[in-house]
């Protein structure tokens, strides 16, 4: 018995020492984890630091060799760029990220173009994608308006959507801004429109021109002024009246879109000439002739050159003239003034004229 606790009494400095050392050893081994940790979150940090990257934090675990990504990715693509740049830092064996919780993907904003046209010049601002879309609305524009009257204001902001291609948007712009400026805005899949025009016609006109162009919803906030009254002319004689719409349609044409009645908006022009010579001849109608070349179907070509003439009927009278004061009448191919054979004698032959009467004759 004495023997036994002798024995006892021997090991125990043994055992003291065995369990001093696991202690230091262990103490070494978390020393040595503590000192790999700092070393891995290091170099994953400066992988963020060097692309200025501000969202992500970095946490580590198991000895330092798993890295944690925390905060909030504004898309998938830039969480992946994270993760491959912390997974190439020294001495990361693994990465965790959640894309569930930590990628919120912010929709596109709308890209948005505002063009104001002011006489000869036009003025561009709004929100667009990038650089490249703004080079290609300047070239578009200063194609038209000239390099020297294109003014850019458009901004390039993050995370827009694209702006569609409306090759033929600045041509349909020319011109609008003669008397105020006019403008055409394009946000969120519609074309709102400002301006000042003289009557609703030419209001509608320019609202469904550029929605065909584009294809967007149109706002037409165009504003119909009348100009202010004018001094009201001394009738003119009627022989004087024939003579001066001869002058007139001698020194141009009007213009129909190819195979319809609708009237080119550059044929205006000369019909307010003709409308200004018909509020001076009061006591006088005209008879509008309608008249085709003899391409395609006879019948066919009559009902159009009688539309035809019905339109610029129409559009006198929107000009504020008494429908009594006119008459359309389609003649067809029947009365051609050129060779129908050759393409310029057929571009002759296609045609209104106006034929001034007075009461006198009208009624004979």
């Amino acid at each position: 018995m004495q023997r036994h606790t002798l024995f006892n009494i021997g090991l125990l400095p043994f055992l003291i020492l065995l369990i001093l050392f696991s202690l230091f050893y262990a103490l070494v081994i978390a020393w040595d984890w503590r000192s790999i940790e700092q070393d891995v979150l290091s170099n994953a940090n400066s992988s963020l630091e060097a692309e200025q990257i501000k969202w992500a934090t970095l946490d580590t675990h198991d000895h330092g060799r798993t890295v944690v990504i925390n905060g909030t990715a504004a898309s998938k693509t830039e969480a992946d760029h994270v993760i491959d740049l912390v997974k190439s830092s020294t001495g990361v064996h693994r990465v965790e990220f959640d894309y569930d919780t930590q990628v919120v993907v912010v929709p596109e904003t709308p890209a948005s173009l505002n063009a104001i046209v002011t006489k000869d010049s036009i003025v561009l601002r709004g929100k667009v994608k990038d650089q490249a879309t703004i080079d290609r609305l300047l070239q578009q524009a200063k194609a038209v308006f000239g390099d020297d009257n294109v003014v850019n204001k458009l901004e390039v902001t993050k995370n827009t959507a694209s702006l569609a291609n409306f090759p033929d948007f600045f041509k349909s712009l020319k011109g609008k801004g003669n008397t105020v400026p006019f403008s055409a805005a394009i946000a969120e899949e519609r074309l709102t429109l400002s301006g000042q025009v003289v009557n609703e016609q030419t209001k509608q006109q320019i609202g469904k021109s550029l929605e065909s162009l584009t294809q967007l919803e149109v706002d037409n906030r165009i504003l119909v002024v009348l100009p202010p009254p004018e001094p009201k002319p001394e009738p003119i004689k009627e022989n004087v009246c024939l003579g001066l719409v001869q002058d007139v349609l001698s020194n141009g044409k009007i213009n129909f879109a190819t195979g319809k009645s609708t009237i080119n908006e550059d044929s205006f022009e000369l019909l307010d000439n003709i409308a200004a010579i018909a509020k001076r001849c009061p006591d006088s109608k005209f008879s509008i002739g309608g008249h085709t070349d003899s391409t395609g179907n006879i019948d066919s070509n009559i009902k159009l050159s009688e539309a035809r003439a019905q339109s610029v009927v129409n559009h006198l009278t929107g000009l504020g003239l008494s429908i009594d004061q006119f008459k359309a009448v389609g003649f067809g191919p029947s009365k051609p003034i050129a060779d129908n054979g050759t393409a310029e004698g057929r571009a002759k032959n296609r045609r209104i004229e106006f034929t001034l009467q007075t009461k006198q004759n009208s009624s004979n």
